[in-house]
């Protein structure tokens, strides 16, 4: 089960059923606030309020972060929430606008949409090289080259040399 404030969304048959709808709950938690920021964000946000963390690693920001107003901790948790989010959001109200959302329209939430397709188009690229250098071995001397021996490609292995070999 989840709590009554957080959203539900089923994929089933292709469409997407909002099984329970989200509620606002105004986070006072200090931590929990804290916890919703990257490390990168942290320190701009120390940096802002002038504080002085031990160092720049994750624990010692949160540590001086600790000393932050809520009210200062959560502008700062909205801003830079939205500002990884806004985009995909963006992108998938506009494709979803006037029509019922289906289960391929969650791609579009992904923040690392353009990379997969950039990947995807890659591979592609990769896949289509490797089938055009397969054709290439259907050249007749390289086939003919595969079906002889190694001691008919390179001749017989003389005796002196097979015996420094062997010893």
């Amino acid at each position: 089960t989840v709590p009554k404030h957080v959203g539900v969304w089923e994929i089933l048959d292709g469409k997407v059923v909002i099984k329970q709808r989200g509620k606002i709950v105004t986070i006072k938690n200090k931590t929990s606030l804290i916890e919703l920021m990257k490390a990168n964000e942290l320190l701009k946000l120390s940096n802002k309020l002038r504080l002085s963390p031990v160092s720049k690693n994750r624990k010692s920001l949160e540590k001086e972060l600790l000393k932050a107003s809520v009210a200062a901790l959560r502008e700062a948790s909205l801003r830079f929430v939205t500002g990884r989010f806004s985009n995909t959001s963006s992108l998938f109200l506009k494709k979803t606008e006037g029509r019922l959302v289906l289960s391929e329209d969650i791609d579009f939430l992904s923040p690392y949409r353009k990379e997969r397709n950039t990947i995807t188009a890659l591979n592609n690229e990769k896949e289509a090289l490797w089938r055009a250098w397969e054709k290439c071995l259907e050249d007749q001397h390289l086939i003919m080259m595969s079906q002889t021996t190694r001691k008919q490609f390179f001749g017989v292995v003389p005796l002196e040399i097979r015996n420094l070999i062997t010893a």
